[in-house]
């Protein structure tokens, strides 16, 4: 019988990382650039899609006027720069220390872009907590689709039924 390993697979956007209001912040300032403005009930609603489907939501929604790429390439750029101030939730890192303790493979499952997934882990030197980051880039069918919590599984060679995901 082949050996199959335990795991915990944890969201990175409002789970792992405080980055609920950085987002939001975003999300207003994004919206500002065109003089429009949202709502809570819009941000709540695209909470956790990829970007893409977000940001073409938006440009119907509030007739942003520009092509789907260049209004993504904006909205990036803004996550990017209000990404480098975003701290762990309370409790996140004793969780991941906790984890590895118990030798769970330990992978964070984001729609966020998996290469700012790594520059958070980077900047919070929690490398060696983390075995796998599969990131919205990284899979062809975002959440709340299964994939990236099946590809997660897959490369870490985890059950499912010996596994957990924390959203």
């Amino acid at each position: 019988m082949e050996n199959y390993n335990s795991g915990i697979f944890i969201d990175l956007d409002g789970t792992l990382a405080n980055s609920l209001m950085v987002m939001r912040n975003v999300y207003e300032e994004f919206l500002r650039s065109f003089d429009r403005s949202g709502s809570d009930e819009e941000f709540n609603r695209l909470n956790g899609p990829p970007l893409a489907v977000v940001v073409a939501d938006l440009a119907q929604t509030h007739a942003l006027g520009e092509d789907i790429e260049s209004l993504l390439r904006q909205y990036w750029q803004r996550i990017e720069a209000a990404y480098e101030t975003v701290e762990p939730n309370p409790g996140a890192l004793t969780l991941l220390k906790v984890a590895t303790e118990c030798n769970l493979k330990i992978g964070i499952v984001t729609s966020n872009m998996s290469y700012l997934a790594a520059a958070w882990v980077n900047r919070l030197n929690i490398e060696s907590n983390i075995d796998i980051i599969i990131g919205g880039d990284t899979v062809n069918l975002g959440k709340p689709h299964p994939e990236p919590y099946l590809s997660a599984l897959q490369q870490t060679r985890c059950l499912a039924s010996r596994s957990f995901a924390v959203e």
